[in-house]
C-alpha cells in the first residue's frame, strides 16, 4: 500500500471492549508454530469491505502471492516489527492485506467503528465482522499473526509472535521459496526503514454509501 501498510490495524477495538476473543488453533504463540489447522488450509477467495464501505474481492489462483497481517488488540502492539520487516524485502512481489477482527462489534456501533478508522486511516483495512476469514485461518490470540498465502489460495507458512530475527528470516525464506529465488540479501543483512509497498489492485472494489 501507497506509503507503508497500515501499521496499527486494530487501534479502535478496544472501544466499549468489544474485541472478541480470537480463536486459537493448535499452534503455541510462544514459539511461532506453524499449526496444522493453519497451514495448507485453502482460502478460495477473500470478500471483505473495508472501512469505506469499498467491497474488495482478491480470488484465487491470483498473481502474487498474499502476505495477510492479523492481530488483536495485544497482539497489535507487537506488529510493527512484522509489517517492517515484510515490506522493506519484499515489496512488489507480494500482496500485502491488513485484517481487522471486529467480530465482536454489534451492528449497531458498526457505522461508529467504521468512522473512526476512516479518520485514523487513509488505508484500506478489511473488517471481518463475521469471521468469514478469521474463523478459517485461526489467527493466534494475543499475538501478531503473519500468514503466506500461495497464488493457489494455500496457506503454506504461518508465523505468530514476536518479530525476531530467526522467525523473520524463517519467513521469507518460505516466501523466497514460494517466488522460486533465493532469500534477498537485505534479509540476511538487515536493514533500516520500511520501504512502502504498493497497495494492491483487488479484482474488485466498489464504494457502497457510507453507513
Amino acid at each position: 500500500m501507497r506509503g507503508g501498510l497500515p501499521v496499527r490495524l486494530l487501534p479502535l477495538l478496544a472501544l466499549c471492549g468489544l474485541l472478541s476473543p480470537i480463536r486459537s488453533g493448535s499452534g503455541s504463540a510462544a514459539d511461532g508454530d506453524d499449526g496444522s489447522s493453519r497451514k495448507n488450509c485453502t482460502v478460495k477467495a477473500i470478500e471483505l469491505e473495508d472501512q469505506f464501505g469499498r467491497l474488495h474481492v482478491y480470488t484465487f489462483p491470483a498473481d502474487t502471492p498474499v502476505v495477510l497481517f492479523a492481530a488483536d488488540r495485544k497482539g497489535n502492539e507487537r506488529l510493527d516489527p512484522w509489517i517492517q520487516s515484510v515490506s522493506e524485502v519484499l515489496g512488489k512481489r507480494v500482496t500485502c492485506l491488513g485484517v481487522a477482527d471486529v467480530r465482536g462489534v454489534p451492528g449497531l456501533l458498526r457505522g461508529k467503528v467504521k468512522r473512526g478508522f476512516r479518520e485514523a486511516r487513509d488505508h484500506p483495512v478489511l473488517m471481518d465482522w463475521k469471521g468469514e476469514l478469521l474463523d478459517e485461518i485461526q489467527p493466534e490470540k494475543d499475538v501478531p499473526n503473519v500468514y503466506l498465502i500461495s497464488r493457489l489460495g494455500v496457506v503454506v507458512a504461518h508465523s505468530s509472535g514476536e518479530a525476531s530475527s530467526e522467525r523473520v528470516h524463517a519467513f521469507l525464506d518460505r516466501v523466497a521459496s514460494l517466488l522460486g529465488s533465493t532469500a534477498p540479501e537485505a534479509v540476511r543483512k538487515g536493514t533500516d526503514g520500511p520501504l512502502a509497498v504498493e497497495e494492491a489492485t483487488p479484482v474488485s472494489a466498489a464504494r457502497k454509501p457510507d453507513q
